[in-house]
């Protein structure tokens, strides 16, 4: 079962959760960048339920409310390549790309 829910901000914020006999399993949380264009700001599944699917099937979801809604959603940043995987998966696509870089100030 996918539930939708807000949280505080319910203008700017959105969390979208997937319930398995009663017990929150995965959420995915979406932040509105400027009108109707927004962000995937996370996506977690618990590790007891990875592996099926479900990461995708809660992206979808999203990308489906938001198109209902004349809105768009995309993905700034994955934090590792399960969740670049999840957002290849569901045809999210990218708006930019984030470089890490170090610099030594030493004299």
């Amino acid at each position: 079962m996918i539930e939708n829910k807000v949280n505080i901000d319910p203008v700017n914020n959105k969390i979208i959760y997937m319930i398995i006999d009663e017990k929150i399993v995965g959420y995915v949380t979406l932040k509105r960048q400027y009108e109707n264009i927004w962000d995937v700001a996370y996506i977690f599944v618990d590790e007891r339920y990875r592996s099926r699917g479900y990461g995708t099937y809660l992206c979808q979801t999203a990308i489906a409310c938001m198109k209902k809604n004349q809105s768009f959603l995309y993905y700034s940043y994955c934090e590792n390549a399960s969740s670049e995987a999840v957002a290849k998966n569901s045809n999210l696509l990218p708006c930019a790309e984030r470089y890490v870089f170090s610099i030594n100030f030493e004299n």
